[in-house]
């Protein structure tokens, strides 16, 4: 059984504790090891072929692009707008980005 398999009213909404468990269990099959996961972070964070390089999305130690909707312009500004907003944080580059 997985750790997290346990009775709880979010479950119940779901079918149950039993239905949760099955999902999580295939879920975990398709799913990367903690250590695969965090692969491509670690290797962006020590490899010398990286050095200085920033601003790039990486995807099984490969540079690769995102999804074309995370290059909005206009979608950034308003999401990091938000952010702003929801945590409190003054937006430094409404000015700057305005333009």
């Amino acid at each position: 059984m997985h750790p997290t398999c346990r009775a709880s009213d979010g479950q119940e909404a779901t079918g149950g504790p039993e239905v949760w468990c099955r999902a999580v269990a295939v879920m975990g099959s398709l799913m990367a090891t903690p250590e695969e996961g965090s692969w491509t972070s670690v290797y962006a964070a020590v490899s010398p072929a990286l050095e200085g390089v920033g601003g790039r999305y990486l995807y099984n130690e490969k540079e690769t692009r995102s999804l074309a909707i995370t290059y909005d312009r206009k979608l950034q500004r308003q999401l990091w707008a938000r952010s702003c907003q929801l945590t409190g944080t003054a937006d430094v580059t409404q000015d700057a980005l305005s333009g």
